[in-house]
């Protein structure tokens, strides 16, 4: 992969090309608006009366925002808590919560793309760390590595990015096709996608998503595209930074199981999914009936101390032994 996609002017998909409007911008080419995927936020910032879309992010936990390194690599900590927000809904003017950011960590072994050196980049990769629980359920993360059989699944991407009219901040989706299983990325090229759909600026960060078993769950994070958005892109593997990922959230939620991080287990839903990391939700084991529950006449237990057997021990046996029981007893004054 990495010969011909050099071939190409790449770019990083961030916040370079974004933009701030007064107001929602029509509908993009390519592309459709998405109403769904609650989970997917627009990482940006409330500044001078204005509102910015600069990247997309994808909460992974109720704490935990799941994005692209070079989103956030630049920014001072001081500065992402005074104006950084994560915005969720449909849109950044309408956002039904604009959550504070506490923190980012990028991963330690991020290399930036550099055309200039012929270099694609390893590891865009990083985590937001919100300063309050996010009011949403978080969506699944995959963990099981991917492998040359999944190619051509087709992959749901959604980001704030840039339309047509160069304006970011509604939140869109488009179907893409996995195309090539790179070292580091999830590679899809524009002539394979539904209406010849790409990434573009401002997507960086957002989730490249598959719907496995009736749920979605994140595979990839927007990292790069050519210059125009309209050839290929690359999403950066969330498999092979996966140990990394769950020290983050351990680091935050003091768990590296995702289902007790966020609380799924014992809620009162059933969530099959943990036991893909070695845990059983509670939820899901069906009770078991050791015995009928039967009534039973009480004993007369006048002038003696004694207890009479629980349910437990079987109601057949009780009945058959009592009468011993009881002619063989004498009561003490």
């Amino acid at each position: 992969m990495a010969g011909p996609a050099l071939t190409l002017a790449l770019t990083l998909l961030g916040p370079a090309g974004s933009t701030a409007a007064a107001g929602p911008p029509p509908p993009v080419v390519n592309g459709s608006v998405e109403p769904g995927f609650p989970t997917v936020v627009s990482l940006g910032a409330d500044i001078l009366d204005e509102r910015l879309s600069l990247c997309t992010g994808n909460l992974i936990t109720t704490r935990i925002v799941l994005t692209a390194a070079h989103c956030t690599d630049f920014i001072p900590t001081a500065l992402l808590q005074a104006g950084g927000r994560a915005y969720v809904g449909e849109d950044i003017w309408g956002a039904e919560h604009a959550l504070l950011l506490e923190d980012r960590v990028v991963h330690p072994e991020y290399v930036e793309l550099d055309n200039s050196v012929g270099e694609i980049g390893e590891y865009d990769i990083s985590v937001v760390i919100l300063a309050e629980d996010a009011p949403l359920r978080p969506m699944w993360l995959r963990t099981e590595p991917l492998t040359e059989d999944l190619l051509g699944t087709d992959l749901l991407s959604i980001g704030f990015g840039l339309d047509e009219h160069d304006v970011s901040g509604v939140k869109r989706s488009a179907t893409l096709t996995f195309d090539v299983l790179d070292e580091q990325f999830i590679v899809s090229n524009s002539m394979n996608n539904p209406n010849g759909a790409n990434i573009c600026s401002g997507d960086s960060g957002g989730p490249q998503i598959a719907e496995v078993d009736g749920r979605w769950e994140q595979w990839a994070v927007h990292s790069w595209g050519d210059t125009g958005c309209t050839q290929r892109s690359g999403s950066q593997r969330v498999d092979i930074a996966l140990d990394w990922v769950l020290d983050q959230v351990e680091l935050v939620h003091g768990t590296r199981d995702l289902c007790k991080a966020n609380g799924w287990a014992g809620d009162g839903t059933c969530d099959e999914i943990c036991e893909s990391q070695g845990a059983i939700d509670p939820d899901c084991i069906e009770p078991v009936v050791l015995a009928a529950d039967f009534e039973a006449e009480p004993l007369d237990k006048s002038g003696c101390s004694t207890g009479a057997p629980s349910h437990g021990r079987g109601l057949a046996l009780v009945a058959l032994l009592l009468p011993l029981a009881v002619r063989g007893r004498r009561c003490h004054a």
